[in-house]
């Protein structure tokens, strides 16, 4: 509907317009493809479907480690879902590995642990105009296209883009990230701010937007998944309460 409405404004590209639309409509497609066949494949709970779910592992590939089972669905990309958040598959990255961490009962790492000197890596990519859709409107933000990926530098990822320009050790970049987005306000609290800068620098990590090395003279950078959260964690309904109480 959006790409309707600005092609009867005729006041962009048309033929931008299209392509973004079509690569955007691909794109979502594919990562739900992708997220289907690793819950349908990866999920215990789904005894009356093993049989089915061993031919989606098989066809898809999985046999797969948590941070295997990361690292494929990350393939998705991160950095497009929701201009500057990493989001795919309707989550936040850090539900995901939860979600990973649950179906594959190993704990997740976030690569940026292994890390304290960070760099930007911009090799092969062509800087380019990113479709947004919002309240009725396309809107051509400054982003960033190498291969299948893409990069909009808004939001966090504009946060750390300069960061990265400025400083290369994780706690500087870190720090001032997170002073430019309360700046900015983009988000509700500090706390709200840290987690979703996280979030999108293990997606620019994962993604291949930024190498990472290892300073034995520097602070490590330490951030662990949690066992759960208020959204995702074991199944706490009324009849699996009551099924408990009846077998003690």
């Amino acid at each position: 509907a959006h790409t309707i409405l600005e092609l009867d404004r005729g006041e962009l590209d048309p033929q931008w317009l299209k392509s973004q639309y079509d690569e955007t409509q691909r794109f979502q497609i594919r990562q739900h493809m992708m997220f289907a066949d690793y819950w349908y494949s990866s999920n215990g709970r789904f005894t009356d479907l093993q049989e089915y779910c061993r031919e989606i592992a098989d066809g898809a590939g999985l046999s797969l480690s948590a941070d295997e089972a990361f690292r494929w669905l990350a393939s998705g990309g991160f950095t497009t879902e929701t201009p500057g958040l990493a989001r795919a598959y309707s989550y936040r990255l850090r539900a995901l590995k939860l979600i990973v961490q649950h179906f594959s009962g190993d704990e997740v790492i976030f690569e940026l642990t292994k890390y304290n000197r960070l760099k930007l890596n911009m090799e092969g990519a062509e800087p380019v105009k990113l479709s947004v859709y919002q309240r009725g409107r396309v809107i051509a933000l400054d982003g960033f296209k190498r291969g299948t990926k893409r990069l909009y530098i808004a939001g966090c990822f504009l946060a750390l883009h300069h960061a990265l320009t400025k400083f290369d050790s994780i706690h500087d970049v870190m720090g001032l990230s997170l002073e430019i987005v309360c700046e900015m306000r983009f988000f509700s609290s500090a706390q709200e701010g840290r987690a979703a800068l996280v979030d999108a620098l293990e997606s620019m990590i994962t993604e291949g937007w930024v190498d990472g090395e290892f300073d034995p003279a520097l602070p490590t950078f330490r951030y662990a998944v949690p066992k759960e959260s208020d959204s995702i964690h074991p199944n706490r309904d009324a009849t699996t309460r009551r099924l408990a109480g009846a077998t003690r």
